[in-house]
């Protein structure tokens, strides 16, 4: 598995890499897609439209538009994963960890491993928590 152009590949796609784990045939990172300017217009216009209460209410916001940009992140995301998975002959599963405070962009927990191994992300996850706590300190 090349590990580097994996990474490679998501900074191409201005995806911001932090914590990173690397071990024989498996890598894992939580990545950050930031949303484009477009994207949140788009969620803004989208929740005013739908959302009968006033525009930034609490509805509006947790009901419209947090739905609209995260649904948009995974979707993104899960396609740019799939090319990484088609174009590196690997296998990988990822998980949204949810909006950034602005709600500018999404952070994603990744697992990509050679096929044919078997993979628990949630263990290859909280490790990859453990190690950076370890490294803060």
């Amino acid at each position: 598995m090349d590990s580097v152009a994996i990474m490679k590949y998501f900074e191409d796609e201005g995806i911001e890499i932090s914590g990173l784990k690397k071990e024989e045939g498996i890598l894992v990172s939580e990545l950050y897609y930031e949303l484009s300017d477009d994207v949140i217009e788009a969620a803004k216009s989208y929740a005013n439209d739908s959302c009968e209460e006033e525009a930034e209410s609490e509805k509006w916001f947790s009901e419209f538009y947090e739905p609209y940009l995260q649904d948009f992140a995974v979707d993104d995301f899960g396609a740019l994963i799939e090319d990484i998975m088609e174009k590196c002959e690997v296998s990988a599963q990822y998980v949204s960890l949810g909006l950034g405070e602005n709600c500018d962009g999404c952070l994603f927990g990744v697992v990509i491993y050679e096929k044919g191994k078997e993979v628990d992300i949630n263990k290859e996850l909280d490790e990859l928590e453990k190690q950076d706590r370890k490294s803060v300190v």
